[in-house]
C-alpha cells in the first residue's frame, strides 16, 4: 500500500508540474505574439476588445461616460493628439470635410473605413472606423480621429492605427 501511495504522489507531482509548465508557457506564448513586432520604445496597450502598439512615452486615459462604450485620448507631452470611440454606435463621421473620398482597405484582417485631409496650415486629420467584426457583440467598432496634427504626431497615429489588433478578451479597466 505505501508504494502505491508513492507512486500517486508522484504521479500527482508530474502532473501539477506539467500544468504550471503549460500555463507558464501559453502566457509567454500570447505575450510574444503581442510583443513581436514592436521596437524597444514600445508598448502593447491593452483597451477593451483591443489592442494597439503605442510609444513609451504616449500616455493613455479613458472614459467610460455612459455604460455602453468607452473614449481612449492618446497623449503625448500632455498633448492629446489622438482619440478612439470604442462600442456599438459610433458617430462616423464626425467631420464632414469637403471633397474627402472614403477609402475601404483592412487593418490586420479587420474591415476599416477612412478619408483623411489636409488643411491650407499644412496639417492633418484624419477619421477611420474599423470593425472588429467576428462574433465579437461588444465591442463592434473602433472609430479613431484626430484633427489639425503636424507631420511627427500624425505619424505617431497612424502608426497606433495600424497596428489595431482585435482582442476578445477585454480587460477591466
Amino acid at each position: 500500500m505505501g508504494r502505491s501511495m508513492r507512486m500517486n504522489h508522484i504521479i500527482f507531482i508530474r502532473a501539477l508540474f506539467l500544468v504550471s509548465y503549460l500555463i507558464l508557457f501559453c502566457s509567454c506564448s500570447f505575450t510574444n505574439r503581442i510583443e513581436n513586432n514592436k521596437t524597444h520604445d514600445q508598448n502593447a496597450y491593452q483597451g477593451y476588445g483591443f489592442v494597439v502598439d503605442i510609444d513609451t512615452d504616449v500616455k493613455v486615459s479613458v472614459k467610460n461616460p455612459v455604460e455602453d462604450y468607452f473614449i481612449y485620448t492618446f497623449a503625448y507631452n500632455n498633448f492629446d493628439f489622438l482619440y478612439a470611440y470604442v462600442g456599438n454606435f459610433p458617430d462616423y463621421p464626425i467631420f464632414h470635410p469637403i471633397d474627402v473620398t472614403k477609402q475601404s482597405f483592412l487593418i490586420n484582417n479587420m474591415a476599416a473605413e477612412c478619408m483623411e485631409w489636409q488643411d491650407r496650415k499644412n496639417t492633418f486629420s484624419k477619421e477611420c472606423l474599423i470593425d472588429l467584426g467576428g462574433d465579437v457583440y461588444f465591442p463592434r467598432y473602433i472609430h479613431f480621429w484626430y484633427q489639425n496634427l503636424v507631420s511627427q504626431d500624425r505619424q505617431r497615429a497612424d502608426k497606433i492605427i495600424a497596428s489595431l489588433q482585435r482582442h476578445l478578451e477585454p480587460m477591466g479597466q
